[in-house]
């Protein structure tokens, strides 16, 4: 979650009810809660601090989106993704690729994990975010969890 970008603009711009905002760095927590009171994003964003692969097996709820920004072990993260997803949910998938072939390793990944779930993934989009380096991308691909 970052300070809470992501969840700060769907508080904002969208009908959501509620967003929950994971976020590991203690720093960049206190910063989360404090864009979320400056923004008045306060009811419509939980946010809470700890690690993602120990939170979201204690969470009751599931989920009708996932963002997943942190583009480095991203993979690393996906069984979290699945296990939190409602079915239908939209998942945003942010990883670095290198720049000759830039999602073919994030969809065999999204994919694996989908038949290690016994699920199935539509690739909604694909798309470059920005260049890294002269051989890195950073990528998103945005998939449907059925």
């Amino acid at each position: 979650a970052g300070v809470g970008p992501f969840p700060i603009i769907f508080a904002k711009h969208s009908k959501m009810k509620k967003a929950v905002a994971i976020e590991l760095n203690p720093h960049a927590y206190n910063l989360m809660v404090e864009n979320i009171k400056l923004n008045k994003c306060e009811g419509k964003i939980e946010p809470i601090l700890g690690d993602v692969k120990k939170i979201v097996p204690s969470l009751s709820e599931k989920f009708d989106r996932i963002v997943m920004p942190m583009p480095k072990g991203s993979e690393s993260f996906l069984n979290e993704a699945f296990s939190a997803a409602k079915h239908g949910c939209v998942v945003h998938f942010y990883q670095f690729a290198p720049s000759e072939k830039p999602f073919g390793n994030a969809c065999e990944q999204i994919k694996l994990a989908a038949k290690l779930h016994g699920k199935k993934v539509r690739i909604l989009k694909k798309r470059i975010v920005r260049s890294v380096s002269a051989s890195k991308v950073q990528v998103v691909i945005d998939f449907k969890i059925f």
